[in-house]
């Protein structure tokens, strides 16, 4: 992985609670690994089942991860 932003964006989602960074730029990626090789884990709560997608969807939308293709 060469890049992994928008992190800083993610902690101010209204309902994250943690923002876990388990891989940085420069480290290892095996699809291999499964679960345990995930780039970032988001624990939080939401009122409802609408906003936990809402606020799904904007982690999604805002976390950008560049890999490198060779």
């Amino acid at each position: 992985m060469l890049r992994l932003d928008g992190l800083d964006e993610v902690r101010r989602v209204p309902g994250v609670d943690t923002l876990l960074v388990n891989r940085g730029p420069g480290d290892p990626l095996d699809w291999r690994d499964g679960y345990d090789s995930r780039l970032y884990s988001v624990y939080g709560r939401a009122d409802d089942h609408e906003a936990m997608w809402a606020a799904r969807r904007r982690i999604k939308d805002t976390v950008v991860a560049e890999f490198d293709s060779g």
